[in-house]
């Protein structure tokens, strides 16, 4: 039998100021959590998720970093970037719903990964913490909906010197 892999020693403090999802648990919470986490590397232009894929697990990102992707009328665009200390994942995760975006390693990323199933189980001692990383998830959507109608409507078919023309 092949031994698991043992995830980064880390005090909570640190943790804490690593990612806001840490923040929110309480010392026992953290400890469960960091029972379930997996080391996980991936290679810089490789995919972490893929958007539409069914989520099974989120990721906090210990090194490197990576970039959020999202489909737009006219094909994929980057909305943000992710570094040490932030985590992705966790809407999709807690929610079972599809991936909402594609995460791309820029530079070779070093995570952390939290089986989703595992999660939901924790996550029903902490009710609060559940409801903030919903918040957290929905305030993204917002974020990559406004992005993309900002790159939808950047270059208008009708100016408003052709409708005045008009007349």
């Amino acid at each position: 039998m092949t031994e698991r892999p043992q995830p980064p020693q880390f005090t909570n403090d640190q943790l804490r100021q690593r990612s806001k999802f840490f923040a929110l648990l309480d010392d026992l919470g953290i400890e469960r959590l960091m029972k379930i986490a997996e080391p996980q590397h991936f290679a810089a232009s490789r995919p972490l998720c893929m958007a539409g894929a069914l989520s099974d697990s989120f990721f906090l990102i210990l090194d490197g970093t990576a970039r959020i992707e999202v489909e737009s009328a006219d094909g994929e665009g980057a909305v943000d970037c992710l570094t040490r200390g932030s985590f992705f994942g966790e809407l999709a995760t807690i929610l079972g719903e599809p991936r909402p975006v594609t995460v791309i390693a820029q530079t070779d990323v070093k995570t952390l990964r939290f089986d989703g199933e595992l999660v939901r189980a924790l996550l029903e001692h902490y009710p609060e913490v559940r409801q903030h990383l919903v918040q957290i998830g929905i305030a993204r959507s917002e974020l990559a909906l406004a992005e993309l109608a900002q790159d939808d409507f950047a270059d208008p078919l009708v100016t408003v010197a052709e409708v005045d023309s008009d007349d």
